[in-house]
């Protein structure tokens, strides 16, 4: 853990440099990632069981999980996507995925009110994005604290999984006391543990 201000300037610069790359790949590499994703997802489920799953709503650089988590119901599971509640994070489930509204990678406010909030600590799959990803589980995000939030609410519940190309899992992560760790990633290649 870096103590002094120059850990926010070395993730500012990683930030910026890992938005490039992502911003790079290309449409086939793209789509092939995403034509891999779910298959390893559903191994994931296998593996864990959860009946609570919350995931993101991707943004343009991030890996796209609204196709797979529209099964999900079939197999009776709850899924639960993000929100801004009274200005805090929040986890809402939503009853369908069909026509899912949101803004900027949030429920929208029509789709707030026609959901559930759902406590963290009850979600037992808890997919998250992130910009990198290191080997300790650190995770660094978009800088805006969203999912730090959410995952310090979550000590001791589910687990907790990146969601994010091969090449965003990086040795070394600086971290910060208010970092929070990731149990792993899933990756277009394999699902990697990291605790």
């Amino acid at each position: 853990m870096i103590a002094d201000g120059s850990s926010a300037l070395l993730k500012g610069r990683l930030r910026r440099s890992a938005l490039r790359e992502l911003r790079s790949i290309s449409e086939p590499q793209r789509q092939l990632a995403q034509d891999r994703i779910p298959a390893l997802l559903d191994e994931l489920l296998d593996q864990l069981r959860p009946r609570v799953v919350g995931a993101y709503i991707a943004l343009p650089t991030e890996l796209d999980l609204q196709a797979w988590l529209r099964r999900l119901a079939v197999r009776g599971i709850e899924v639960a996507l993000p929100a801004l509640e009274d200005g805090l994070p929040a986890m809402r489930i939503v009853g369908s995925l069909e026509h899912v509204e949101t803004t900027r990678g949030l429920l929208s406010m029509r789709e707030f009110e026609r959901s559930n909030r759902v406590d963290p600590r009850h979600i037992e799959l808890l997919l998250a994005p992130g910009l990198l990803f290191d080997r300790a589980g650190r995770r660094l995000g978009r800088g805006g604290g969203f999912y730090d939030r959410l995952l310090a609410n979550r000590l001791a519940a589910g687990a907790t999984f990146g969601v994010c190309f091969s090449p965003q899992i990086v040795d070394w992560l600086p971290s910060e006391a208010h970092d929070v760790c990731v149990s792993g990633c899933v990756t277009e290649t394999r699902i990697e543990r990291f605790q």
